[in-house]
């Protein structure tokens, strides 16, 4: 996020400062100091704003800066920021709880109860082939200093646990423990007003990842 409002602040800088530089013969003059074409030839690289040839000559070492070179660059800063801060949101709500398509063809969903204690338990019944589990849990319940945790237990009683972030989806709990039931368990940190809305894909998969038969069912609800 700090290099987009960097990038952003520039393009401002550009169309604040612009009107300051000096004035010879009606046009901005370049500072000498600046490096030889660096900036304008970026600025095409980053934006493709009209910027042509003859513009390109315009921008020399102790040469003359355009009003039309002033305009296309601060614009083209602006692009570039604006296109940074979509990619940093676009990351945000996948941090947030967003799910992929193929994750929402494949997830359970439910509430857990406001006590602290309140604990739901899933069954997951895993067919011949199976190597693991995965499974994560995803907090619907938004910022509310409440964290969820997921469990899996396998056919001979270990476990693995994770614990998502506020309002986001917790890494993987995967476990290792060949065909056989399992049990995801989904508990949280501390009680609350209200339920806790939460979703968890449960898959049984081979050691390599591929998903196999499983029968997942909800076997303690609170």
């Amino acid at each position: 996020m700090l290099i987009a409002w960097t990038v952003f602040a520039a393009g401002l800088l550009i169309q604040v400062l612009g009107p300051r530089l000096e004035i010879a013969n009606g046009l901005f003059v370049m500072p000498a100091a600046l490096p030889k074409l660096t900036i304008p030839r970026l600025l095409c690289t980053f934006a493709r704003i009209v910027c042509n040839r003859s513009l390109i000559q315009d921008i020399e070492v102790g040469g003359h800066m355009t009003k039309q070179f002033r305009v296309a660059a601060g614009v083209a800063f602006l692009v570039l920021g604006v296109a940074v801060v979509a990619v940093v949101a676009q990351e945000g709500e996948e941090a947030a709880g967003v799910r992929s398509a193929e994750e929402q063809e494949d997830f359970v969903a439910e509430t857990l109860g406001a006590s602290a204690t309140a604990t739901d338990v899933w069954s997951v019944q895993c067919g011949a082939g199976t190597g693991r589990v995965n499974a994560d849990v995803n907090d619907n319940g938004g910022i509310d200093g409440i964290r969820l945790n997921v469990t899996v237990v396998n056919p001979q009683g270990r476990a693995i646990s994770r614990t998502a972030p506020e309002n986001g989806i917790s890494l993987d709990a995967i476990l290792l423990g060949g065909a056989g039931n399992y049990l995801v368990i989904i508990t949280k940190s501390a009680g609350s007003l209200f339920a806790e809305p939460y979703d968890s894909v449960i898959d049984c998969q081979t050691t390599l990842g591929v998903n196999t038969l499983s029968n997942v069912v909800l076997v303690q609800d609170q």
